[in-house]
């Protein structure tokens, strides 16, 4: 394979098939080698930051209360009953409680 330097509107022939090849601009379409390289005119810079928006603070409350509760009930059961892998009880206990809702 060779790559050949094409200019707009002009017809290049490729001996090697035969065939006459002419290099059009696509209007609003970066070249294939440019995408992602460089920004388009066109495009529009955004300021600021963005802002996490939550209409309903009630369900993550639940689950926070709910993963509180549950992993504060598995340490004080850690801590009577002295079990050497508690910290690993706890863990579970909050991944079961925040995947399994309610």
């Amino acid at each position: 394979m060779t790559w050949k330097t094409l200019e707009l509107g002009r017809e290049v022939v490729l001996p090697a098939v035969g065939l006459g090849v002419t290099a059009l601009a696509a209007p609003g379409k970066l070249p294939v080698h440019l995408v992602g390289v460089v920004d388009p005119p066109d495009m529009i810079a955004v300021k600021g930051m963005a802002r996490l928006h939550v209409p309903d603070w009630l369900p993550p409350t639940i689950s926070a209360l709910r993963v509180l509760l549950a992993v504060g009930a598995m340490s004080l059961f850690w801590i009577a009953s002295a079990w050497p892998n508690g910290a690993l009880a706890i863990t579970f206990c909050a991944i079961i409680v925040v995947l399994l809702p309610l």
